[in-house]
């Protein structure tokens, strides 16, 4: 089984991980997620993340355009 671990905005853990999409209300930060899971972490499922946070300037979604924000470890497999 493949498994993968990414340092991603913290406040994605909801969408990611319960497929609960309603506390993402910008449309682009949406568009900015979908876009990740179907590049980063195609076919890929998340399946964890990690407790603790941190605050991190350059994390996996930096390159999509994603600030400086919280970030946990999410591990997709």
């Amino acid at each position: 089984m493949k498994t993968e671990t990414f340092l991603l905005p913290s406040h994605w853990a909801s969408a990611l991980i319960n497929n609960d999409w309603t506390g993402i209300e910008d449309d682009l930060e949406e568009e900015v997620m979908l876009s990740f899971l179907a590049n980063e972490a195609a076919g890929l499922e998340a399946v964890d993340v990690s407790e603790t946070s941190e605050f991190s300037k350059y994390h996996d979604a930096h390159n999509l355009g994603v600030l400086a924000a919280d970030c946990s470890v999410f591990t997709f497999t």
